[in-house]
């Protein structure tokens, strides 16, 4: 991973890279259930925040949330109260159902609190709860957490809400809360980073800016530009070296992004048509406004520069000069080609057509 890639500096995201990795969301989940559980060892602070959150939403009992002993994390534990960890290295296969984050007394035996987590939307989720309730009820279970008292049932997932017979439900949005309730001591920065985490894993709700009186009318002034660019990429469609790099699915959905550091922001549309990356679309940077183009290239970068036409090279030397990439990976420069035309206040929408259909058309020229 290079230094530039925005999970480099987040210690859970770059142990994730070597951690098993297939199409079964069940490595993500079962990843971000140890991460958590490993934060709630490690911070006696996030555990009694996590625990007095518990009581709040699942009508727990006052001794639950004002317990103060040691807490005894357990995770992939089996509905037979075996350790399913345990049990796959003694080479036991696993039989029935499982819990995935186990909280209770170390020492004493009076509540256990089992929590369902989910990463992603899983509609066998209200059933999977009812299993839970289930297990708790065996004695095998009963027996290995000191015959419990009382006992809760949770789910942790991205969604504030979800429909099931749990005692109470938690957000991976509320776990980012209580973490950054967690600061001031040694293991802070640790539990900020499983947060930040959770970020770039999409598993928090949008942070987004207040809808202050300038934001609400630059926004109402800004909305026919957009609307009418939208309209402007509808017509990509009719123009055939357009049409190489974009399918219509691309241009009925243009994004907006932005990057705060270079105070940059996008709108325009992408693809990856036939495997090649493609972007199209408007640029403003430090009050400068501009048309950009960028593409994948299929042969050297050397060999593409040397064969551009005079107006196209200048656009790209524009590019550069105005430090304009939608990727800023030293790789990525190395596989990309972008250009940029500065908007003249004389320009019209036909002049952003026409660059848009002559740097398309140059752009497959020389990329083939």
């Amino acid at each position: 991973m290079r230094y530039t890639d925005e999970r480099a500096g987040n210690l859970f995201a770059r142990l994730l890279t070597y951690s098993p990795r297939s199409e079964k969301r069940e490595e993500q989940e079962n990843y971000c259930t140890e991460a958590l559980a490993w934060c709630i060892i490690k911070s006696d602070r996030l555990a009694g925040s996590l625990l007095k959150e518990i009581c709040t939403i699942a009508n727990g009992k006052p001794e639950v949330a004002g317990f103060s002993g040691q807490l005894q994390v357990d995770t992939q534990i089996g509905f037979t109260g075996d350790d399913l960890l345990q049990s796959r290295e003694e080479g036991i296969p696993p039989k029935g159902g499982r819990f995935d984050l186990l909280l209770s007394p170390k020492d004493d035996n009076g509540f256990l609190i089992a929590i369902e987590i989910k990463t992603t939307l899983d509609r066998s989720l209200a059933a999977q709860v009812d299993d839970y309730i289930r297990a708790l009820r065996e004695p095998q279970v009963r027996s290995k957490y000191r015959d419990f008292s009382d006992s809760y049932v949770v789910t942790l997932t991205p969604a504030r809400k979800e429909i099931t017979n749990a005692h109470g439900h938690l957000s991976w949005g509320d776990i980012r809360r209580l973490i950054q309730r967690c600061g001031g001591h040694a293991i802070a920065s640790e539990l900020l980073g499983f947060a930040e985490f959770l970020e770039l894993r999409h598993l928090l709700p949008v942070d987004m800016p207040p809808l202050t009186p300038d934001l609400m009318e630059h926004f109402a002034q800004s909305a026919p530009f957009l609307a009418k660019a939208k309209t402007l990429f509808e017509r990509f469609e009719d123009e055939g070296c357009l049409k190489k790099f974009f399918r219509r699915a691309s241009f009925e959905r243009p994004l907006i992004d932005h990057d705060e550091t270079p105070n940059t922001a996008w709108y325009g549309i992408w693809d990856n048509r036939d495997g090649r990356f493609a972007y199209a679309g408007f640029v403003i940077k430090n009050g400068l406004a501009g048309l950009y183009a960028e593409v994948e290239l299929r042969r050297k970068k050397s060999q593409v520069l040397a064969k551009l036409d005079p107006a196209t090279k200048a656009d790209y030397e524009e590019a550069i000069r105005l430090k304009l990439k939608t990727v800023s990976t030293s790789e990525t420069d190395k596989r990309r080609l972008w250009v940029a035309h500065r908007i003249r206040r004389q320009d019209t929408p036909d002049d952003y057509m026409r660059w848009f259909v002559n740097t398309f058309s140059e752009l497959e020229r020389v990329v083939g």
